[in-house]
């Protein structure tokens, strides 16, 4: 079988708008194994994350990658182990897939699962690949989904069922972005009636942690990103109060211009929760998001960080004396085959606002202009449509 899928062959490059990075090919798809589940996916969300393997911050380990993450689509078939979902099943796929019997699964963390630690690989538990071109080199799946091929390899512990009459583009942003945002704001920092809470980048994770803190009955949700258009976005998502650190400048030289303006709209008491969804994490930003915290606060790093920053510089009288906490997210910090379903049901009555969060849709063989659209912050997500 083949599919067409979009990959790339370098990394450590820098995004230049209007070049070809992600290359389109037909794919030879190996035979399925055992616990192996094959997902035609109609459509694949565009995400930000999936250009850390060509940049290098999240080095690939196997090139040629497939790229993508953000998946849903019907069962095509599966192999002889799997059982709990079946041919003409509807699946978002989880970039995590848990094992279920390890340490960490079994203290109800699978998102910190043993088996984790193989998604970055591209290469399937078993350690084989199941994709090849037509020079017969191997190509690998980024986070182990690789959902920008038309149709999916994935293990089946990914393949998570939600309800057929679900729309398919909205349940591939569930696959990360939304579980991700969501998640950061209601279960690991959890953000409880009238705290206050500041969300440092508002692409579609910051949007939907955006959506989880006011959910949760936050009094303030204030967002905070460079891009007047998807601040504009938050606020119909719930924020209370947006801040540009590009317009809203601070007449303070020696303090950052957002965690300035944070402070001043919190009468220098400081926010509840902290939540840094920046596409790219630095030290200086996670010191100025840590700046923002009031006495108990606490700091939930969502985005990524390169591996050359070993170190951040925070005051550790703060941390000491003031109880501050600064903790990291991975997915959500949750149970995402519970997180996801839970997510989609808000959505059908309403409480999630996902739909609004599409702002485009390309196809395939556009991939390389809706991340161009992404970087010039054109677009809060994208989709891909097969």
């Amino acid at each position: 079988m083949k599919t067409r899928a979009a990959l790339v062959y370098e990394t450590n490059q820098q995004w230049d708008l209007g070049k070809q990075f992600w290359k389109i090919e037909e794919l030879e798809i190996a035979p399925l194994g055992p616990d192996d589940v094959l997902v035609h996916l109609p459509y694949s969300g565009v995400c930000h994350t999936d250009l850390h393997p060509l940049t290098g911050d999240l080095p690939p380990a196997m090139l040629p990658m497939i790229g993508g993450h953000e998946g849903a689509g019907v069962v095509e078939d599966v192999g002889s182990r799997v059982g709990h979902v079946q041919p003409g099943d509807h699946v978002v796929i989880s970039i995590l897939p848990a094992c279920g019997h390890c340490r960490y699964c079994r203290r109800g963390r699978p998102t910190l699962c043993d088996m984790s630690a193989i998604v970055m690989g591209g290469r399937h538990p078993d350690g084989e690949f199941r994709y090849t071109n037509s020079q017969q080199q191997a190509a690998g799946q980024w986070s182990l989904v690789g959902s920008f091929a038309e149709y999916v390899v994935v293990n089946s512990q990914a393949a998570v069922k939600i309800p057929e009459h679900l729309p398919l583009d909205v349940a591939s942003m569930v696959g990360c972005a939304v579980t991700t945002g969501f998640g950061a704001a209601v279960d690991k920092a959890g953000v409880g009636v009238g705290d206050s809470v500041v969300v440092w980048g508002c692409g579609g994770v910051g949007l939907s942690a955006v959506q989880g803190a006011a959910l949760a009955g936050a009094a303030e949700v204030i967002a905070v990103d460079t891009n007047d258009f998807k601040l504009e976005v938050a606020r119909s998502f719930g924020a209370t109060a947006t801040f540009n650190p590009n317009v809203d400048r601070s007449p303070n030289p020696n303090r950052d211009e957002a965690a300035e303006k944070v402070m001043e709209y919190t009468n220098w008491q400081g926010v509840d929760v902290a939540l840094l969804c920046v596409d790219y994490v630095t030290p200086e930003l996670t010191g100025a998001a840590f700046a923002t915290l009031g006495k108990g606060g606490k700091l939930v790093i969502v985005g990524v960080t390169h591996p050359k920053f070993t170190s951040i510089a925070v005051s550790g009288l703060e941390v000491t004396f003031w109880e501050k906490e600064i903790v990291g997210c991975s997915y959500g910090g949750g149970n995402p085959t519970l997180d996801m379903p839970r997510n989609l049901r808000m959505y059908e009555k309403g409480q999630l606002k996902l739909d609004e969060m599409i702002t485009k849709r390309y196809p395939l063989e556009s991939v390389n202009e809706a991340f161009d659209d992404l970087l010039n912050g054109q677009i809060v997500k994208g989709v891909i449509e097969f």
